[in-house]
């Protein structure tokens, strides 16, 4: 089974320049001029990885003190403090006392006698962290930086960048290459308010634990030994299990003694080793095949895509593993390594392929298509209708995803002799994109862009729509080609009062969601809810994500977020914020799981889909609330005539749910303005950045009369040729010209043409899908060539009859499908009966 992906991925390789190190005490500074003439005595560190938000938890392991409203406060050994964040001040409690701490105070260290430890020690974590600790209030958040000694912010590195379990001396090295890096820092960052980040940004600093004593003892016999090259801080790179070795060992202690971890066999990362499993990559730096890639590429490149490979269903070892092209090379050069051509990034861009397929890969959509299959055969079987088939199942859909190539943005992609394709950001969904397909025929390229759907701007997470600028044509859609969505809404302000109105009645929000896009917008909002504390009640409100392929999705989203949201995001990720998770965020996968949900009493969120209500799981939770007139049904999508969702909208006292008539007392909102389409303006803008080299502009995906107007918008307005066609409707691009007209007649049900053949095989035909027949019902009878009757009362009776038939099954458009099913049923049971006679 081969699944093609191109990925574009950051490695980090840690490959090492052959440079020597001299040895040096940081007490030897002040002599060399190309550093600082003194030693930075201590290190600012700011603790990102303990993911404090609005409350920090603290217990006190010797004698801390701190300046509050113009008073020092003193705290002995044992004392618990807790520091709440309120409105953007914080609070400190302490025993019973309740001090305002305002927006920055420092908790510092005092000399203790007692030959104990002198340190702090947060909530559920069992390190230690040694120095005074800063406290601000920094985009609603609680800041910490720790000020701390060097050779203490080295027992909570040392243990963590390598492992207390490796030989000292492979300790002592990566003490020497740690303390070399936060001198550099030190000295660069003067200016800032801290030097280091407390994660891989920087080095892993996760405080002091007792019990690493070997890391200890490497800390102790390096005492401040620094490495130096050519004058200045040489600043290495270590992989993390091969001890920080370069060369030999003299170029770190100055002496030949042989270091037993230089001599390693068994370390299968150990890039210095010509023993090891692993060896050196090269790869050309030129766009080249590599289909037969050296078993250490596909080792690193299996590691790194181990939980997509393993999450779509392949083998995720790199044996299964094929390099099929790498495009494009880069590497990247730290600041401190200009004389040594030290490179410690890697940046591929590359095909590969995933030979072996396991028994993960799921299917969710044959087997939903199966099932309700079966469900409506076991009906028919009793009621005596027409069994029906799936349109497809599983085997189909694995055969068809052996076809799927996904590409990047902004490269063209050969398809075949002739024809190229490239991909641009539409902002739409997570994806989504317009396609520039050029093609080349008897020496002449023409360039036809389809704009999908173009994506609405300032959406939440998603970049705004990137704009093309040449096509000889352009295919556009027009859905809110009539509309403005007007200002932008404030969301979260109108879901906060929605929520609070809602749950202070004891009811819960119900929200219908597509699966993809606007499911991860509601969650992002969620997070601004819950961060932010606007739900005035019920702040700790719990959201359940009822939906398979929502929660699919999401997975999507949260592995590919930081490829493709905008800079607001990037902003979140970067300080540690997932911007779709939250506390109180359940997921629901099974049967089971969503049956729970609405027996649990408690006041809550629930989503699901589908977005319009006409099927999946949404229409259970329907069934359970829209007759509490403390719930509320809240709609974030558009919802097309004839769906149930509609129905509800327009403002349908009652509705039929599992063949059961639902009294509607919940309250039924809508969320206005949310929307991941372009409205009127965006859709001139996006056609806009075409130069005036456009032949011609084709207006689609719209309304029959929003898809003219907007043609003739861009005709009249702006001055370009533009057309709405019809279905059928054929061009010559080569010359823009028309060859046949389309077929402007409204289509109708696939059923309604077989009622009219006779054809006992359309039962096969669900009633909810569009056909191709062009033919009326009104006009059923006409259509059909038929010998000459002698008129009769009797048959003026069927014909009668026939033109009451037609006028229900027009009326019958906006009916719920089950509806539509049960009288199709019925017809087609009476076109076989008669047919036998």
């Amino acid at each position: 089974m081969k699944k093609t992906l191109l990925r574009n991925i950051l490695i980090c390789l840690m490959l090492f320049a052959l440079i020597p190190v001299q040895h040096a005490s940081t007490e030897d500074l002040q002599q060399i001029p190309a550093v600082q003439e003194t030693e930075p005595q201590a290190l600012r560190v700011l603790l990102s990885r303990l993911n404090i938000t609005d409350r920090l938890d603290v217990t006190l392991h010797g004698s801390f003190s701190a300046e509050l409203d113009g008073a020092r406060l003193m705290f002995g050994r044992g004392s618990d403090l807790a520091i709440l964040l309120n409105e953007g001040r914080m609070y400190l409690y302490y025993a019973d006392m309740r001090v305002d701490a305002g927006t920055d105070f420092t908790l510092r260290r005092h000399p203790v006698t007692d030959g104990l430890v002198n340190c702090l020690r947060f909530a559920n974590n069992p390190a230690l962290y040694e120095g005074d600790l800063r406290l601000t209030v920094t985009e609603d958040r609680i800041r910490l930086i720790l000020t701390i000694g060097m050779e203490d912010y080295l027992h909570g590195v040392v243990p963590y960048e390598m492992s207390e379990s490796w030989p000292l001396e492979a300790l002592k090295a990566q003490a020497v290459a740690a303390r070399t890096y936060a001198v550099s820092k030190a000295q660069a960052n003067v200016s800032r308010e801290y030097d280091l980040v407390d994660t891989t940004n920087d080095q892993v600093y996760k405080g002091r634990r007792e019990e690493y004593v070997n890391a200890a003892n490497a800390i102790e016999q390096t005492s401040g030994v620094c490495g130096f090259y050519k004058g200045k801080l040489a600043v290495c790179y270590y992989s993390a299990s091969n001890g920080g070795q370069t060369e030999l060992a003299e170029h770190v202690w100055g002496t030949k003694a042989d270091y037993g971890y230089l001599d390693m066999r068994d370390d299968p990362y150990d890039l210095e080793n010509t023993q090891s499993k692993v060896q050196r990559v090269t790869i050309p730096k030129q766009t080249t095949d590599v289909t037969d890639a050296p078993y250490a590429l596909r080792l690193l490149l299996s590691t790194q895509l181990q939980d997509t490979l393993a999450a779509a269903g392949y083998d995720p070892t790199p044996e299964s593993l094929r390099v099929d092209q790498v495009t494009s090379l880069a590497v990247d050069t730290p600041r401190f390594s200009e004389p040594s051509r030290l490179y410690t990034m890697l940046h591929i861009t590359f095909t590969y392929s995933a030979r072996t397929r396991t028994d993960a890969l799921a299917q969710p959509a044959p087997v939903a298509m199966a099932d309700d299959a079966e469900w409506k055969n076991r009906k028919a079987l009793r009621s005596g209708a027409p069994t029906v088939e799936p349109l497809y199942e599983t085997v189909h859909a694995d055969e068809t995803t052996k076809l799927f190539v996904p590409c990047d943005y902004d490269t063209d992609v050969r398809v075949c002799d002739g024809i190229t394709i490239r991909l641009v950001d539409v902002g739409h969904l997570l994806g989504s994109a317009s396609i520039v397909v050029s093609i080349t025929e008897d020496g002449q390229t023409q360039k036809i862009a389809f704009s999908g759907d173009i994506g609405n701007l300032h959406q939440p997470m998603l970049r705004d729509p990137d704009y093309i600028t040449q096509a000889d044509y352009v295919v556009m859609e027009s859905t809110y080609g009539n509309r403005s969505h007007g200002p932008t809404p404030d969301y979260v302000a109108e879901l906060a009062q929605i929520l609070s109105e809602t749950l202070s009645r004891g009811g819960n929000v119900v929200i219908p969601s597509f699966a993809v896009g606007r499911t991860q917008e509601l969650l992002y909002f969620f997070r601004k809810l819950k961060e932010e504390r606007l739900v005035t009640s019920g702040a700790d409100f719990q959201v359940y994500l009822d939906s398979p392929l929502a929660i699919e999705a999401t997975n999507v989203f949260n592995e590919h977020m930081i490829c493709c949201v905008d800079e607001e995001t990037l902003s979140l990720i970067d300080r540690g914020i997932n911007p779709i998770q939250f506390d109180g965020l359940h997921v629901s996968v099974t049967a089971e799981d969503s049956k729970a949900i609405n027996e649990d009493p408690t006041p809550k969120v629930i989503i699901s889909a589908s977005g319009m209500c006409d099927a999946g799981r949404i229409r259970h939770h329907l069934k359970h609330n829209l007759w509490r007139a403390e719930c509320t049904v809240l709609f974030v999508g558009y919802q097309s005539q004839g769906t149930l969702g509609r129905q509800l909208v327009d403002g349908a006292k009652e509705v039929k749910l599992f063949g059961e008539n639902i009294t509607v007392n919940a309250t039924i909102r809508k969320l206005a303005g949310i929307s991941g389409h372009a409205d009127r303006e965006g859709l001139l803008t996006w056609i806009g950045h075409f130069d005036a080299n456009v032949r011609h502009v084709f207006v689609t995906h719209g309304e029959t009369e929003v898809a003219e107007g907007f043609a003739a918008h861009l005709r009249d307005a702006l001055g370009r040729k533009a057309t709405a066609p019809y279905n059928g409707e054929s061009w010559d691009l080569a010359k823009d010209k028309q060859l046949t007209e389309g077929n402007k007649v409204l289509l109708t049900r696939a059923e309604a043409s077989a009622i009219a053949r006779g054809d006992d095989g359309a039962a096969e035909q669900s009633t909810a899908q569009a056909s191709v027949s062009a033919i009326k019902p009104a006009a059923w009878f006409s259509s059909r060539k038929q010998k000459k009757q002698q008129d009769s009362s009797a048959y003026g009776q069927l014909q009668d009859a026939l033109q009451r038939l037609a006028a229900l099954v027009e009326r019958m458009q906006a009916s719920p499908p089950k509806e539509q099913s049960k009288l199709a049923a019925t017809l087609f049971g009476l076109v076989k009966k008669f047919n036998k006679r």
